[in-house]
Parts: structure tokens; C-alpha cells; sequence
């Protein structure tokens, strides 16, 4: 129906902007940590880090910070985290180049959006000729609009933009009247609503929804969520803000046959936050953040605001006219690889904290060194593994006391390791299991019980803890005190260990692509015993958390810490000198029938780097022709 493809739109905005479940995630952590020290465990980018918007106004990101110094308003005394909560692997790379600095003179665009992995696809690929209309790359099964691609005239892409676009709060109930909640101007009765879910062999499931002013009370889809006595939990998010016509914007953006026409489509998106690349055959690149930026009364949604006193409200949100947006720079490219999109002069708040920096570090040296820029290379880019973020790592685990002979040959091994992801060499999975130990022997002494949520693959924290902040190496249970070099030598322990029990006592048999292998579960079958084992795929591939060719995998799963489960489902490059010689790729195939040829035809291409053309067709295998049944006036 209608209202299926709209909701689309809804359900990945709120997939896509999911900093409310590091609000909570900050909250328990103040509970056994001060301030200063839950702070330092998102450390800011580097200075050298590659922005990709510069902007001129007065700076306003870090005068707001100490609105928030002391911590949160309150502490929850239990997990709240879990199944309502997403994931916060999004991501994707996107660069636009110039014409000055390709070899056909016309500009290049290039973009692969990330998300976790999924059999049938995200994506599907499609080509639609119409009189006066040809549009081709992904959409989304069940969207009646391109996504992603290019319309004959211009082509554009899109990275996660990861700004702040969701607060949490808790709002008091009113004494005596559970039905009401305090607001600035008095008690305030609840918004109340019945949702039915339809039940197949079942009975129909009801579930009432109450709202405050802030957005719906989500701590009601959680019975075990531990609160202050007579409090619950709001969430604000743009996602859910009135007027989202995201489906008017994608109709126009498709039929825009210039850059002004397009940004004129493209302002009518609300949620999520989505970066906007564009390049059209007259020569022009931009990029635009053309959704919803809050404007908050104070504060900066670091924490659950208290929902009662309206110190945190949002009062507004950013005008289009003043929201990020950057053309034809001088330097001839634009890149955003979820990295910070902005500058502290830019006047209005979008995040505190942005994604480390590795991959657009990668896109920004390797686009600098190229000269002549064709399609090929960028298709070359998007396959690299080469690994800044083991890089930064390696700087501080090299550093350790090996307590063994083979603790001894491993250091020198990674020492000499070029830092690529490659699926055929042992290195890389050394690596990453060194880096799981080292991440759980230095901090989750401090964190307890809270350290199984935040665990994950942070090699800017590390780099930094062991070069400016070695106190973090100290085990807190343990009456002497430990170094750096000495911990991350145990964690180096613990890892080959591991890697024997796992791998064999060998290391030069060791391989990344045994444990590192992209893993798709079939939407439907996956949930069926025996078939969700036989319909599974999987493939061994290059990549990790921070290579352009992203290889996602999450460290703090017990069970196949290494296992590739999020990553690029979308590969596209654009030739705007000839965009029918614009390449493509999706990462199965395009069918969800396992009986089909086509349902996992294209995962080695993916895998390997290939790509196909959605050029017209002299001899089309399938051609399906829609043809009005009679002419309306």
C-alpha cells in the first residue's frame, strides 16, 4: 500500500540516527565514572582530520559544551539498551571530483552507501526509460522512486550524516495522576492511541502508545527498563516530526535536470540526516545536508534531559538557507565518509561526536595523489583495504612487553605488516583479535557491567590512552599498578591463544577471510530452522571497520567477533562524460527466491570488485514494457 513505501522513509530514519541509545549508554556509564572520564572515551577527531564542508561564522559547536560538564540530570540504575535500540554501524563513502581533474574533463561521482547485511538486498538495481525520462541505479523494494543514481542529466549519492538528530527525556509523572506528566506550564495528560497488529494463526496483538509533547514514551516498549520511581522515557527525533514529504522529494529529485532543480527537490527532506552529493554534465559538484537540524534551548543531547523543565527543548530547527552546502570547492573534490562534516565555525550545532576519520583520511590522500582521474580509479578506491585505523592501533599495541617468544615474533610480524585487510594473509586477524583483548583488558575494568554494550573496535581511544592517558591501563582490582606495555602484552596473550584454540598453532596458515567472511541471512528464511542454515550465504572477504572497503564486524560478539555483518549492500560510480558507462554493483543478487539464478549471482562480482552497466540493452534477456490502457485527459 501507500502508506508501505512511506514508512520506508520513516523506519530508516530512525535506523540511520540512533545517538539516543549512546544518550543511555552515557548515563549508565556516569554512574561508576566522572565526567571528565565518560568524555574521554568519545575522543575528538584529530586536528589533521579532513572536514568536508568548511564554513565561515562564529563558532558555536564548543560553547555550548559545558551546559552538560556534570554529567546527567540522572542515573538510570539498570539497562535500558536492547532490542529497541539500533545497532550504530551505519554508514557509507561518497566523493565528488571535478572535471579539471579527470581525463574525460567531466566530473566523477562516486558512492557506496553501508548498511548491515541483508539477503534479499536493500537495494535493488533498476533502470527505468520513459519518454523524456531515463533514471538508473537503486531503489529500495517496495519504493516507487530511485534512491540512488543518476537521471540522464545529473547523478547523486548519499552518506549517513551521523548529526544529532534524537534526544531522550525523562519526563516526571504528576503526583496522584498517572495519566499526566509535568510540563513547564503544568501537568500535561499523555497522548494515548491503540495499535493493532494483525496476527497471522494468532490472536491480534494490541499495544497502547502514549506520547508527551517530546515524542512517544519509549521506555514503554521495554518491560524490564529501570527508571526513577514515577518517571518514563520520550524520544524526540526528527524522524517522527510532522510533514515528512521525503517521497515528494525523491519524485522530484529524479525528474531535476539541473543542480538548482535538484536542490530545490532535494529541501524537501526532513529525516534522516543524509549528506547530498551531486554532479551534473555541465561540470558541477555540490553536496548539501538538507534535512532537519534541531535547535536546542541548551545542551547538546549528550545525556536524557529532563523532560519537565524545558531547559533542553528543541525550539526550532536550522532554515534550509543556513544547513550545510558546499560547491565546486577549489581544491576539485568533495568527500564524506560519515566523517565530520562541518567545521567549528560553522554557527549552528549538528554533533559533538562524529565516526573516526580513517576512511575519509584514505578517500582524501589517495584522491590527491591521483591525477587524470578516471572511473576505473574510483571503482580501485572503493575495493581498498588499506587500514588507517589499524595504523593508529598498531601505534600504541606496538608498544607492548611481549611476555613470550611467539609474543616476540608477532610484534615483529605486525611491525613489518603493510596494514591491508587482506582476506588472504594472517596479519589482518591478528590484528583484530590483539585489538578485541587489548579494548577489553584496558577499560572494562572501569566500565563493569556496562562494558559488553560499549565494547567495540576504537583505535583512536587507544592510540590516545596509551600516548596522553596511560591511567586507563591501571586494572582498578588489582592493588599494584599496571602499564600500558605490560596490559596490552597480557591482551596479546589472550589473543593468540585464541587464535590457536580457533586457527591451529601455525600463524603463517592463519587467514583474515577464515574468520572474516560477510554473512547474509535470509529476511524470511533466516527465522526457519534448517532452512535459515541451507539458504545462508557466505563469502570470505577483504576489509574491517575503518578501509574504504568497508568489512564491518563487531568485537564484542562472543560468538564470530570477526564476521563481516554490515558493509557496502550498493557500490555506484558515475561517469558524467557518459553516465550509460556508469558502473554499478549490489552485493547478492536481485532476487529474495533462492530457486532464481539471480538470487546470489552477483556476491563474488561484489566481492571481487566487479561491476555491471545499466546501459539500454541491445538484446535484453528481460524487458518488461508497461503501456497505458487508454489516454486520460
Amino acid at each position: 500500500t501507500p502508506a508501505d513505501s512511506l514508512l520506508w522513509g520513516r523506519l530508516m530514519a530512525l535506523r540511520l540516527t540512533d545517538n539516543w541509545g549512546t544518550e543511555l549508554l552515557r548515563a549508565r556509564l556516569a554512574e561508576r565514572l566522572p565526567p571528565e572520564r565518560v568524555a574521554a572515551l568519545w575522543p575528538e577527531d584529530p586536528p589533521d582530520a579532513p572536514v568536508s564542508i568548511e564554513a565561515n561564522g562564529a563558532a558555536s559547536r564548543r560553547d555550548v559544551r559545558s551546559a552538560e560538564a556534570a554529567g546527567p540530570p540522572f542515573l538510570p540504575g539498570g539497562p535500558f539498551l536492547g532490542e529497541i535500540l539500533g545497532s550504530g554501524a551505519d554508514g557509507s563513502n561518497a566523493w565528488a571530483i571535478s572535471g579539471r581533474l579527470t581525463a574525460s574533463g567531466k566530473p566523477i561521482l562516486a558512492n557506496d552507501p553501508h548498511l548491515g547485511h541483508s539477503l534479499p538486498n536493500h537495494w535493488y538495481l533498476a533502470r527505468l526509460d520513459a519518454p523524456g525520462l531515463t533514471l538508473a541505479g537503486a531503489t529500495a523494494p517496495g519504493v516507487p522512486f530511485l534512491i540512488l543514481g543518476h537521471n540522464g542529466r545529473l547523478a547523486w549519492g548519499l552518506t549517513t550524516t551521523h548529526g544529532d538528530a534524537s534526544d531522550l527525556y525523562l519526563e516526571r509523572l504528576a503526583d496522584g495522576r498517572p495519566d499526566h506528566h509535568l510540563a513547564p506550564e503544568g501537568p500535561q495528560p499523555f497522548a494515548v492511541r491503540t495499535e493493532t497488529i494483525g496476527v497471522r494463526w494468532g490472536a491480534d496483538r494490541s499495544l497502547t502508545v502514549r506520547a508527551t509533547r517530546h515524542g512517544p514514551v519509549v521506555s514503554d516498549l521495554h518491560a524490564g527498563a529501570f527508571l526513577p520511581p514515577g518517571h518514563v522515557l520520550a524520544l524526540a527525533h526528527t524522524g517522527l516530526s510532522e510533514g515528512n514529504i521525503n517521497a515528494a522529494a525523491l519524485h522530484a529529485a529524479g525528474r531535476a535536470t539541473d543542480l538548482a532543480q535538484f536542490r530545490e527537490a532535494i529541501r524537501l527532506l526532513r529525516a534522516p540526516q543524509q549528506n547530498v552529493f551531486m554532479a551534473d554534465s555541465a561540470g558541477a559538484i555540490a553536496i548539501d545536508m538538507p534535512a532537519l537540524i534541531p535547535i536546542r534551548r541548551s545542551g547538546q543531547g549528550l545525556y536524557p534531559a529532563e523532560g519537565w523543565t524545558g531547559a533542553q527543548d528543541w525550539t526550532g530547527f536550522v532554515p534550509f538557507p543556513m544547513r550545510p552546502h558546499a560547491a565546486d570547492p577549489a581544491r576539485g573534490w568533495i568527500v564524506n565518509a560519515n566523517n565530520r562534516l562541518v567545521s567549528d565555525a560553522y554557527p549552528h550545532f549538528i554533533a559533538q561526536y562524529w565516526p573516526e576519520p580513517y576512511r575519509a583520511m584514505r578517500i582524501t590522500e589517495s584522491l590527491a595523489a591521483t591525477g587524470g582521474h578516471r572511473p576505473e580509479d574510483s571503482a580501485r578506491l572503493q575495493q581498498d583495504a588499506l587500514s588507517l585505523g589499524a595504523a593508529a592501533a598498531l601505534e600504541a599495541l606496538l608498544r607492548a612487553e611481549p611476555h613470550s617468544g611467539r609474543a616476540a615474533r608477532t610484534i615483529e610480524r605486525l611491525r613489518a605488516w603493510d596494514r591491508r585487510m587482506d582476506r588472504n594473509r594472517p596479519e589482518p586477524l591478528i590484528y583484530a583479535a590483539w585489538m578485541r583483548e587489548a579494548m577489553r583488558t584496558v577499560y572494562a575494568d572501569e566500565l563493569g557491567p556496562v562494558f559488553p554494550d560499549w565494547w567495540s573496535d576504537r583505535p583512536l581511544l587507544l592510540q590516545r590512552t596509551v600516548a596522553q592517558d596511560p591511567s586507563w591501563c591501571d586494572d582498578v582490582t588489582t592493588p599494584e599498578p599496571e602499564t600500558c606495555p605490560q596490559r596490552l602484552g597480557e591482551a596479546l596473550e589472550a589473543a593468540l591463544d585464541r587464535l590457536e584454540r580457533d586457527h591451529g598453532p601455525d600463524p603463517s596458515r592463519w587467514r583474515w577471510g577464515d574468520a572474516h567472511q560477510a554473512r547474509f541471512d535470509h529476511m524470511l528464511f533466516g527465522r526457519i530452522p534448517y532452512l535459515r542454515d541451507l539458504l545462508r550465504l557466505r563469502i570470505a572477504s577483504d576489509g574491517g571497520n575503518f578501509t574504504v572497503n568497508r568489512g564491518g564486524f563487531a568485537i564484542g560478539r562472543e560468538e564470530a567477533p570477526f564476521e563481516q555483518i554490515h558493509g557496502p549492500g550498493f557500490r555506484a560510480v558515475y561517469d558524467l562524460a557518459d553516465l550509460d558507462r556508469s558502473l554499478f554493483i549490489q552485493s547478492v543478487g536481485q532476487s529474495g527466491n533462492p530457486f532464481s539464478p539471480h538470487f546470489s549471482d552477483l556476491l563474488p562480482l561484489w566481492r571481487d570488485g566487479l561491476y555491471v552497466r545499466l546501459a539500454p540493452p541491445e538484446r535484453p534477456a528481460h524487458l518488461l514494457r508497461l503501456e497505458p490502457a487508454e489516454t486520460r485527459p
